[in-house]
């Protein structure tokens, strides 16, 4: 079940491999093949770098990501065919050197789809997986997370693997690829993705900026009952993959308890802690997805009118006379101007997006409200300043939760049905989501209440 991140070699029932498939190594194990090491205490969590690479690797799912693969090579392979095209209808009257070079790219798009055949379809002689399917390999060790990324190198060394002190891991967090309504293939697995948000440095060894590091991972955990949100079932059972995690790693629980205070009563519930992220998103780059999208089509249409009158402009001389219509320099003009406008307005709004899928939030829960910690940052991850506001019980008339954008968001409502606070938790709970949900209206009531 396991094998080695490094090289690939199967580890069987060697002395201190776990038999659960994320369960802790109880001893030291060399690889034989390649002589990495592994040591007591370390787990191992085999994944995908894509959620597809994590499930059934069927002949559809394998098509659409050798096209995904073939889509930034579109524009060669437009220039290939039409140099094709040019060399048979010139080949008599005498044909450019300028056509064989467009048809040069052609060997390049085919190295592309036979390397995207070989990462997606699954090898009998690897124990039927594909490549896809374990390209990201997180070694959790006492103080550091490994990550191995791509194919395994072989005894030859580790050059993709990187290791992330446990200084310099923010958090590690939960998310479902499947949102609310959304619909899946009979026999998918339960795959959630775990994303550790980590500091790179600088030259200098300072904190230069936040990264993120996700693998999608096979929970093992089962469908669940009939009418269940399955983007909760699935963020509760990366959940306990990333309590693993973490305890590997030595970092401490986004959820904390911590017993009454002295001089309360002897049965008021215990002081609650949790943290997480202000707002709601999915691991970086997904949020940026759309807002990329929506850009793109303008400055692409703005980028080829403003090209062409460009062209014929510098190129056709004044005398051949007006080749392109009037109104084709007016769009030029507009397009000259919208252009860098639409640029600019797509760097500063991605910026304003990657803050708020940064910021951080803390509630504290007592008898009397919460009080709700924000840690605004940078678009670097760099911290800008914490803000801090109480919400008294009296004005909360329920908590809420609810899945959003692939993760679980605790969202304490007023009479009015207004937001008043909300928290996207790193971790959950071993008991879940709905229980951490009721914890709060304990807190808040000062004892036991009924679920709402």
């Amino acid at each position: 079940m396991h094998r080695c991140p490094q090289c690939d070699y199967a580890y069987g029932k060697l002395p201190g491999v776990p038999e659960d498939r994320f369960g802790a190594f109880t001893a030291t194990v060399t690889c034989p093949e390649c002589a990495f090491e592994i040591p007591a205490g370390a787990r191992l969590v085999v994944g995908s770098s894509v959620e597809a690479g994590a499930q059934p690797l069927t002949r559809a799912r394998r098509n659409r990501q050798m096209l995904a693969s073939l889509a930034p090579m579109g524009y060669l392979l437009f220039m290939s065919i039409e140099g094709i095209f040019e060399i048979a209808s010139k080949w008599s009257t005498g044909v450019r050197v300028w056509d064989f070079v467009k048809v040069a790219g052609l060997p390049m798009i085919g190295l592309v789809l036979w390397r995207a055949w070989v990462k997606w379809t699954p090898d009998a002689a690897n124990d039927g997986r594909a490549p896809a399917s374990f390209s990201q390999r997180w070694l959790c060790v006492p103080g550091a997370l490994v990550v191995f990324t791509g194919e395994p190198t072989g005894p030859a060394g580790s050059a993709g693997a990187k290791r992330h002190e446990a200084a310099d891991i923010r958090s590690i967090a939960v998310d479902s690829p499947f949102s609310r309504g959304h619909r899946w293939r009979a026999g998918d697995r339960a795959v959630a993705a775990l994303t550790a948000n980590v500091w790179t440095r600088g030259r200098d060894g300072r904190r230069s900026d936040m990264a993120a590091v996700t693998v999608f991972v096979d929970t093992g955990a089962e469908r669940g009952e009939p009418g269940t949100d399955r983007t909760v079932a699935l963020v509760e059972a990366g959940n306990r993959v990333a309590r693993a995690v973490r305890a590997s790693i030595g970092i401490g629980d986004a959820v904390q308890e911590s017993a009454a205070a002295a001089g309360t009563p002897g049965d008021a519930p215990a002081a609650l802690t949790i943290e997480g992220r202000l707002h709601a998103y999915g691991p970086w780059p997904q949020p940026a997805a759309v807002l990329n999208l929506l850009f793109a089509l303008p400055v692409l249409l703005a980028s080829i009118a403003a090209g062409i009158w460009a062209v014929f402009a510098l190129m056709v001389p004044a005398s051949a006379g007006p080749i392109l219509p009037p109104a084709m320099g007016a769009v030029a003009v507009v397009s000259a101007v919208v252009l860098p406008t639409a640029i600019l307005a797509w760097i500063v709004l991605l910026r304003r997006l990657r803050r708020r899928t940064l910021a951080g939030c803390r509630w504290d829960v007592g008898p009397h409200g919460l009080r709700v910690t924000e840690h605004h940052v940078t678009a670097k991850g760099v911290p800008i300043e914490d803000v801090v506001r109480d919400v008294a019980a009296g004005r909360i008339a329920a908590i809420e939760l609810r899945p959003r954008h692939g993760r679980v968001q605790l969202v304490a409502r007023g009479r009015g049905g207004d937001a008043l606070a909300q928290v996207s938790p790193d971790t959950l709970p071993e008991d879940g989501a709905e229980a951490l949900a009721q914890r709060v209206r304990e807190r808040l009531a000062g004892g036991k209440v009924a679920p709402g």
